[in-house]
């Protein structure tokens, strides 16, 4: 999602932590656009998430999320309206030079604060490995500053320990994840040059990944929680090019293929995306999520700026009504093609007041009051 981000995020950011007003015997109640039912789904049913990474940082930058015209706690929040996982990005060592953040955000210690405020409403959480200082996407997969000209052999042993001492620390706290990313969007490989895809040799590649996936499982043959794993190469058009290349190359002990759909940036139209689901499943096996998508209430950010022009796809307008509609097509087909369901890709990250432009695909507006996409998590969906 970096493409994204480098269009609209300038930098980070340091401030006062601002702590929400929380209220957990609320319930949500946003005008309800969907219909009176309502289905608050069981994560192993249906994956209806959010990637919930940022919140802290929002906060700690004077964000303020708000429902009914009282503010609230964001994970509280999208508990109550039927959120079920929430996806949480770690960056090797953000505060490293070209890091992510001199503050440590998306860092360990970061990551730990919003595990835990996800367990806390019980929500099942998916840990995604960036393995990198900072973004890792398409177009950037740098190795972190600490493993740098790391041959392969010593390389595939720093990946193994570190995601195992992570696990670990995690569960010695009782914040195991369901779910592990080995890598975040890595189509081109990872860990770049060392782990590159080049000339379609995967074979680097593929040792560093079996050496994530037999960290993960070393460490669930104890556990009371087993993390599923899932593999993550981003675009829908390259999903059955890189995961027959990569099972060619000897990784195979994987659970779930996880998609970014993106539908201006992939040839897959939305209209192919059930089909594409129903034939990764049954080529490979395994479980097919969407591990990002989004869809922006609005293109003007709150400065007046447009930072992002997104045009209006399938007939779902720009706007508040258009989002939510989104998320329901996606969600039903996603279920339609037999799939686990969808992580929605921030929608928490609202502005606060940095004119970073972010505020474009949360489910908020401007001052932090919750929109109805909020209501895709909880709507009755149909399932064969």
């Amino acid at each position: 999602m970096k493409h994204r981000l480098s269009i609209l995020l300038p930098g980070l950011m340091s401030g006062l932590l601002l702590l929400a007003a929380c209220d957990k015997d609320d319930q949500p109640s946003t005008p309800d656009t969907t219909t009176q039912e309502k289905v608050y789904y069981d994560w192993t049913k249906l994956v209806v998430g959010a990637d919930l990474s940022s919140v802290n940082m929002v906060q700690a930058n004077g964000g303020r999320y708000e429902d009914s015209g009282r503010a609230k706690d964001p994970f509280v929040l999208f508990k109550q309206y039927g959120c079920n996982t929430a996806r949480v990005r770690l960056f090797h060592n953000p505060a490293a030079p070209d890091g992510y953040s001199a503050l440590g955000y998306c860092g360990l210690n970061d990551v730990v604060r919003t595990i835990r405020r996800a367990k806390e409403q019980g929500m099942a959480v998916c840990l995604d490995f960036h393995y990198s200082d900072t973004w890792a996407d398409p177009s950037w997969q740098a190795t972190p500053a600490a493993w740098a000209g790391l041959p392969l052999d010593i390389l595939k042993d720093s990946l193994y320990n570190y995601t195992s001492m992570v696990l670990n620390l995690l569960s010695a706290q009782g914040l195991t994840p369901e779910m592990v990313q080995i890598g975040n969007e890595i189509q081109p490989g990872m860990l770049h040059p060392v782990g590159k895809i080049s000339n379609n040799d995967y074979s680097a590649l593929a040792v560093l990944l079996n050496s994530g996936i037999k960290a993960v499982r070393d460490f669930s043959q104890a556990a009371a929680i087993k993390p599923q794993i899932i593999l993550h190469p981003a675009s829908p058009q390259v999903q059955e090019w890189w995961f027959n290349g990569i099972t060619a190359a000897g990784v195979t002990d994987y659970d779930i293929i996880g998609i970014s759909y993106y539908e201006e940036w992939t040839s897959v139209m939305f209209h192919q995306l059930t089909a594409l689901i129903k034939k990764l499943n049954s080529s490979f096996g395994k479980k097919v999520l969407i591990a990002e998508t989004n869809y922006q209430w609005t293109n003007a950010a709150r400065d007046g700026v447009v930072y992002h022009p997104q045009p209006s796809i399938n007939g779902y307008a720009v706007s508040a009504a258009g989002q939510l509609e989104y998320h329901k097509a996606i969600t039903q087909a996603v279920i339609d093609g037999g799939g686990m369901g969808v992580l929605v890709w921030e929608p928490a990250w609202i502005g606060t007041g940095k004119d970073w432009g972010q505020e474009l695909i949360a489910f908020f507006d401007y001052d932090g009051k919750a929109l109805p996409g909020l209501q895709f998590m909880h709507y009755p969906y149909k399932f064969q």
